[in-house]
């Protein structure tokens, strides 16, 4: 290469450099990872919701049974607490955003029927599990005693992640949780509606209209009965049909 054409090189080889380098560390740059969706936001605050639900009706029936099952329970509601409390608040309010076009205001409480049956659900599930009801007193204790000594063993699982978009999501539910809530809070749409209630005045004809109204499997939740005001929740195959608000015998579905 001649003298000359070396000295026009140069330059532009020193222009060149740059642009070759950062096109290599453009290439060698780690993509940029997207956020959550809505939909595994959904996925991960349902599943610790359920856990929450779960726990605290096994916690909950086993404390009736004796006051070393009580205080047991007491002791690993404080561990469950510990390991998975930081993010309930986020996963309650993103629950809530989910539920947002079914809620309803019902004498100073905001409900939502898909978090009432999805309380239920979990609820029932445990109570099934444990079967107090049709044990004695002492095979209640042992069952208790091992099923709790088994959520013990379990109780840092976090079941409801599987893959490491869901850890992005329970990051971003940790950091949207503003504040502690206690297990037995949540779902916070189900307002601390019993598994069981006795039923009011109405709900023989509410329950009678309500199948009517479904082709399929019916079910009428009592949510409220304080004569004279009662308040019933009408489900179709699982799904949420009506919230029926009854005052003196006269009921409207809202």
């Amino acid at each position: 290469m001649s003298i000359a054409s070396q000295r026009l090189f140069r330059p532009i080889q020193r222009m060149a450099l740059p642009i070759i380098t950062a096109a290599l560390l453009a290439a060698c740059a780690s993509p940029e990872i997207a956020p959550p969706t809505d939909d595994e936001l959904n996925r991960v605050s349902m599943g610790l919701l359920e856990n929450a639900v779960y726990t605290d009706s096994i916690l909950r029936e086993c404390s009736r049974v004796g006051p070393e099952a009580k205080a047991y329970g007491a002791d690993l509601r404080e561990v469950w607490q510990s390991l998975h409390g930081d993010a309930l608040r986020g996963a309650d309010e993103q629950y809530q955003r989910y539920l947002q076009a079914g809620v309803v205001e019902y004498r100073g409480r905001t409900l939502a029927l898909n978090a009432i049956h999805f309380a239920h659900e979990h609820q029932g599930r445990a109570r099934e599990e444990l079967r107090l009801n049709t044990r004695s007193d002492t095979n209640q204790r042992i069952v208790c005693e091992r099923r709790l000594e088994e959520l013990e063993q379990t109780i840092d699982t976090r079941d409801y992640i599987d893959s490491e978009r869901d850890q992005l999501a329970l990051a971003q539910l940790r950091e949207a949780s503003t504040g502690e809530l206690a297990l037995s809070d949540v779902p916070t749409l189900a307002g601390g509606v019993p598994l069981e209630q006795d039923p009011g005045r109405s709900y023989r004809e509410v329950e009678a209209k309500a199948k009517e109204q479904c082709t399929g499997q019916s079910e009428l939740v009592v949510i409220h009965t304080d004569w004279p005001y009662e308040a019933y929740g009408a489900f179709c195959q699982d799904e949420p049909r009506a919230f029926i608000e009854c005052e003196w015998g006269q009921c409207r579905e809202r």
